[in-house]
């Protein structure tokens, strides 16, 4: 027997009222005599969703699709109340079914594009809202949330004229307002994103996501004191809104009062402490105090919680690298590339590869060309370039993360400086997001300073086409805060890849530059770019207040040296180590890199397997306090003969060593990251110390350690040779550079 007409119209009436209780209960006295009626499973199920009782309501609305499968409205709230009740990939499902059923709903494609945001699919999510839309044109809040995930995506231009749209079918609403916001703070159109955040707040003010969304519009105008008051606010009104506390605990950690973001953090998770964020923060500051076992405790806490957090992934393997775990790092990335590749988690994988002495060159290889491949296809066709003119001066745009102190600002600083201005112009693409008084240098000798630290890929490559640079150079891509990908975008006509140390991966990447030693003819290596050869590669000043050498030879056993980057300091070159120091009982070995070996567990690490290959107690001596430059060059005069790390040879830290006269022991390999060291040591007459395979290297050192006393002697003929060498000459290593910028263009305008 069907239930009455009258019954379901008055439990549908009470619904609609708003008095549900009174509706569960009209339900559930009829449905003990009709226990399986559709319609009446519907208003059930839906009457338990809106009083919050998500599990009954879905296991009536369950049964409800069950009996009646084209009841579209069944599906849909089922899918509603799987939704809320945090199955989100059963709510994709149900939601895919209703559309199945009612293509041409609007509803069913806007609640379907909520659940796949929710879900992290964003490209899917997109496509939902953008069919809602088509639908029904006037669904202002599919425009707002497809304008939400198109700013996400990078693509905040379009994000923009959707929120406009959006305010231009009714009267304007505080959420779309600091969302359009959001988008012009994209767009670095940030006085204008201001007054946006602040109408929204005028019209409600405990709308928490505008004074949030306020904070980072005022951090990136460089009002961190606003900023803060913004996130104070947004927490005060919202106490577990997660990106406040955030965004207050970075602000503090990026002033150096890492002690109140650490706090912060803490507090934080007493109230959410399920959050997978709040720990990948509190272990990315953890590391940055080099409290390296709580940071790596965060972080496997922050993976746990959430297995596809990519850069909680890529930030513990860069600790394990760094702390001596190299396997445990090489597992993690091989195992996290397998489920959930992005970009940025795919570049980070690339550049700690450098380091790994367990790889061939051909699976570094593979390394690099899947980077490529990923980035060419997630972007698909590139935008077309205007056709430039080939007029003088050229415009170069240097992209850089590393515009403060830095090594590769003590690379290119200078050589920017040097450039001859009626010939090129310079135009400085900034990503720095901690700008200090060199990036202030830079800025002074930039003809064009754009900084584009909060910009997408996407956005910077719009960028720099507007302003029509020629040649775009990108320095140092495999690491910081580098943006490789904005060339895959074809930014400019002729993309040069300058001070990397391996391929960037990317078919739009025209150039790489180096020398005839760190690219051999014949190398077996691999390059996605052409190869560019310059006389000699490395170049910088001489550093600032060199200390003086000592006025007497220092006495005593021989004393061996490595300032470099742990991360460097492979197993290979650890037991290399201590088979030199089992030949040289007598002699020690010396650590140091900023105040890494403050951690007990990389001092036992390194020493254990120093000592495993042959090395006494005592032999090794760790230096774990900071140091100013200066102070740290000192402590070469402790030093008589410097160890280069291998497969990741030494740069600027063999430079400086060489700079206060000390002799550089190296092993170049196959590949042009080893190979730093040994085109330096030649440029300074020194190529006997160049070796030519592992046992070799032991052997120079050995040697170098029974005739310490003659390199001793040596340091301040060292030092001259460095000075009067072309690793000093800026001006000549910029005309040289220039040749190259002038070929390539004269090669790009012959097409």
């Amino acid at each position: 027997m069907s239930v009455p007409d009258s019954i379901l119209a008055k439990a549908e009436a009470l619904l609609r009222g708003g008095f549900i209780s009174d509706a569960i209960a009209l339900c559930e006295k009829t449905r003990k005599k009709h226990p399986d009626h559709p319609g009446l499973l519907l208003l059930h199920g839906s009457a338990q969703y809106m009083a919050g009782k998500l599990k009954p309501a879905i296991v009536t609305l369950s049964r409800c699709v069950k009996l009646a499968p084209g009841d579209v409205g069944g599906w849909i709230n089922l899918g509603n109340a799987l939704q809320a009740a945090g199955r989100i990939d059963e709510a994709v499902r149900a939601f895919r079914t209703a559309q199945a059923i009612q293509p041409q709903i609007a509803a069913i494609s806007y609640n379907l594009g909520n659940a796949l945001s929710a879900l992290g699919d964003m490209a899917a999510a997109m496509e939902a809202y953008g069919r809602t839309i088509a639908l029904q044109p006037t669904h202002r809040m599919a425009m707002s949330n497809l304008g939400i995930a198109l700013t996400a995506a990078g693509r905040a231009a379009e994000a923009e004229h959707l929120f406009r749209e959006a305010l231009a079918l009714g009267p304007e609403t505080p959420e779309i307002l600091t969302n359009l916001g959001n988008a012009l703070t994209a767009l670095r159109r940030l006085d204008e994103a201001v007054l946006l955040h602040g109408r929204a707040i005028a019209m409600k003010p405990d709308l928490v996501e505008a004074h949030y969304n306020l904070g980072n519009a005022e951090l990136a105008r460089g009002q961190r004191a606003k900023a803060m008051t913004c996130f104070r606010r947004a927490v005060e009104l919202r106490p577990d809104f997660i990106d406040a506390h955030v965004g207050m605990a970075r602000l503090f950690a990026d002033s150096g009062q890492a002690d109140q973001a650490l706090a912060i953090y803490r507090a934080a998770l007493r109230q959410t402490p399920d959050s997978a964020v709040i720990y990948y923060f509190l272990g990315i500051t953890l590391r940055d105090q080099r409290s390296y076992e709580p940071a790596r405790e965060a972080l496997i806490k922050a993976i746990a919680l959430d297995p596809t957090h990519r850069q909680a992934t890529v930030t513990l393997a860069a600790l394990n690298q760094e702390t001596g775990r190299h396997d445990q790092a090489a597992r993690s990335l091989d195992a996290m590339e397998q489920k959930a590749p992005s970009e940025s988690f795919l570049r980070n994988a690339m550049a700690l590869s450098l380091y790994r002495d367990d790889i061939s060159v051909e699976q570094a290889a593979a390394i690099h060309a899947r980077y490529g491949s990923f980035v060419e296809n997630d972007i698909g066709e590139v935008e077309l370039l205007p056709a430039l003119q080939s007029e003088f001066p050229l415009r170069i745009g240097y992209l850089s993360s590393d515009f403060r102190h830095h090594s590769i600002a003590s690379n290119m600083l200078p050589v920017i400086r040097a450039h001859n201005r009626e010939l090129f112009a310079p135009y400085l693409y900034s990503c720095t997001t901690k700008a200090d008084q060199v990036t202030s240098q830079f800025r002074a000798e930039a003809r064009e300073w754009r900084d584009v630290s909060l910009l997408s890929d996407q956005d910077i490559a719009r960028c720099i086409r507007a302003d029509g640079i020629h040649i775009l150079v990108c320095l140092a891509s495999h690491f910081d805060d580098n943006r490789p990908a904005v060339c895959a975008r074809r930014a400019a006509p002729v993309q040069i890849s300058l001070h990397d140390v391996a391929t960037s991966g990317l078919k739009a990447m025209d150039y790489l530059i180096g020398d005839y030693r760190l690219l051999p003819r014949g190398g077996k290596e691999f390059f996605t770019e052409r190869l560019l050869r310059l006389p000699q590669f490395y170049v910088a000043d001489m550093p600032r207040d060199l200390p003086p050498l000592p006025i007497s030879p220092r006495t005593g056993p021989p004393v061996y040296g490595c300032f470099n980057y742990p991360a460097k300091i492979t197993p290979t070159i650890l037991g290399l180590w201590g088979h030199i120091l089992a030949r040289q009982p007598t002699a020690h070995l010396v650590l140091k890199y900023h105040n890494f070996y403050a951690d007990a567990g990389l001092r036992d690490r390194f020493t254990a397997a120093i000592r495993a290959a042959g090395a006494k107690p005592g032999q090794i001596k760790f230096i774990g306090e900071q140091a100013s430059d200066q102070s740290m060059l000192a402590l070469y005069n402790d030093v008589d003969i410097a160890l280069d790390p291998f497969p990741f040879s030494g740069s600027t830290t063999s430079f400086q060593a060489l700079s206060m006269g000390i002799p550089v022991i190296t092993l170049p390999g196959e590949t042009m990251v080893s190979r730093w060291s040994a085109s330096m040591l030649r440029r300074v007459g020194l190529s006997e110390l160049v070796a030519t395979s592992p046992e070799d290297y032991v052997t120079l050192a050995v040697e170098a350690a029974g005739s310490v006393d003659h390199w001793r002697m040596r340091r301040a003929e060292i030092r001259d040779s460095v000075r009067a060498s072309s690793l000093c000459d800026t001006g000549k290593w910029t005309r040289n550079l220039e040749r190259l910028y002038r070929a390539v263009w004269r090669r790009h305008s012959h097409g």
